[in-house]
């Protein structure tokens, strides 16, 4: 059912109807919330699309305080996605701190606005270091058996390579990984 609601309020804000497109979306984010409280929800990305979606239609009505709520709201959830593994593409979490930035900045709050820049340039930082932890890893066991049960699990692993895959790369893998950087 929430999906629906989500689809709805795309459709309606395709066709410019932003309040009831609004609308649509405030009952997929209470269908959500609820699905989440009682642990029905697998991917809280789903709660997250139609958060960042009302927040583009009340960013269009001139609803900007609202707008910059529900960025922030969506933020919170992306980074504890992020914090237990569960964010698949944290280029959404960066994009989001960009737009609280912008918006904070266009209201003459720097410091907070600051904030969300340095938070956007963290992960972005984080995203580029596990990009060249996997590409070492995937280099040391190309053509040849992984130096240790880690690198081998690191490079068998889904998706980025995690910190905890770094923590336990042997000390000679860690040490490839920093003088690389």
């Amino acid at each position: 059912k929430m999906e629906l609601y989500t689809l709805l309020g795309e459709c309606l804000l395709a066709q410019r109807d932003l309040r009831t497109a609004m609308e649509q979306y405030s009952e997929a984010i209470t269908i959500g919330t609820m699905l989440s409280e009682s642990r029905e929800i697998e991917n809280m990305e789903e709660v997250v699309v139609p958060i960042i979606a009302r927040s583009q239609c009340e960013s269009d009505l001139g609803l900007d305080d609202m707008s910059l709520a529900d960025v922030e709201l969506a933020i919170k959830l992306l980074e504890e996605m992020a914090r237990i593994n569960k964010l698949e593409d944290q280029d959404v979490l960066v994009k989001m701190h960009q737009d609280a930035a912008s918006a904070l900045m266009s209201r003459g709050k720097v410091q907070e606005a600051e904030a969300h820049l340095m938070n956007a340039f963290v992960v972005s930082v984080a995203l580029i270091f596990y990009g060249i932890l996997f590409l070492i890893i995937e280099y040391r066991s190309l053509g040849k058996a992984p130096r240790g049960k880690h690198s081998k699990a690191a490079v068998e692993g889904v998706g980025r390579p995690k910190v905890e895959q770094f923590r336990e790369l042997s000390k000679e893998d860690r040490d490839a990984v920093v003088k690389f950087i």
